[in-house]
């Protein structure tokens, strides 16, 4: 197991949006499970926690 960084990256995604868009760009729908490892944020691979925020307010 590799030691923790000095200073821990956590990145959050609004995950709706996020996919919304991405479907809507690509014409098909895109959900967590079928990313293109291309839409990925590319400095995923420093971020230590990838926390997907999908809070909707219901009126």
């Amino acid at each position: 197991m590799t030691s923790w960084p000095n200073l821990p990256v956590v990145y959050e995604v609004n995950a709706w949006v996020w996919l919304h868009e991405l479907s809507h760009k690509r014409g098909e729908r895109i959900t967590l499970k079928n990313v293109p490892k291309v839409n990925w944020p590319q400095h995923s691979s420093k971020v230590l926690f990838l926390f997907f925020s999908i809070i909707r307010a219901i009126l």
